[in-house]
């Protein structure tokens, strides 16, 4: 396999990750804001704090493996801080505080996941001159699959173990991604190849 196909498959996976999380809340925070009688209105602002940061897939960000790196770092973060707000808030100063942590949490995730998704279009972009729309194909299929995936692999985690469970599944998956990008994609731009 070629350096730019490992790239493309590398990212296609970010991309599959990312998108998940987009719905994975949709089907565990109702039951969670029932358990905490906490409102439903109030745990939807961690669904729209995602939503909302992946608007910042319009910075300007160029095809840098770093770039790449630090917005799956920041993912991975926030995903932590995410799986310990209920715990730090309710230690800290109740449901106000975990509502702010989690939100929080939730608009860092959006904002480091359009970084990274923009990283990695131009890392794509890059590997495949002229032919950017057949290299798209499998990174916006991972992303269709993800916002299908999302809910139901929301709700088997929680079910299983906990809503905060997928935050640390997220961290876990982001840090696999993370190592496959260091050690499967080139340090600098991918150099074009003749097509097939």
């Amino acid at each position: 396999m070629t350096e730019r196909w490992r790239t493309l498959g590398v990212l296609t996976t970010g991309v599959l990750l990312l998108s998940v999380n987009v719905r994975v809340l949709d089907a565990a925070l109702p039951p969670v804001a029932l358990d905490s009688q906490v409102s439903l209105a109030v745990f939807t602002w961690p669904i729209y704090a995602y939503l909302l940061a992946l608007l910042g897939v319009l910075i300007p960000v160029g095809p840098r493996r770093g770039v790449l790196l630090s917005g799956l770092a920041g993912f991975g973060l926030a995903s932590v801080l995410c799986a310990f707000a209920f715990d730090a808030g309710m230690a800290i100063g109740g449901h106000d505080v975990y509502t702010v942590l989690l939100v929080g949490g939730r608009a860092v995730q959006g904002l480091t996941a359009a970084i990274a998704v923009r990283a990695g279009s131009g890392l794509v972009a890059a590997a495949f001159p002229g032919q950017v729309g057949r290299a798209a194909v499998a990174p916006l299929t991972a992303a269709g699959a993800g916002l299908l995936l999302g809910p139901g692999l929301g709700a088997a985690v929680d079910d299983h173990f906990s809503y905060s469970s997928i935050f640390l599944l997220d961290a876990l998956s982001v840090l696999m991604v993370l190592a496959a990008v260091m050690v499967l994609t080139p340090r600098s731009a991918p150099v074009p190849e003749a097509c097939p």
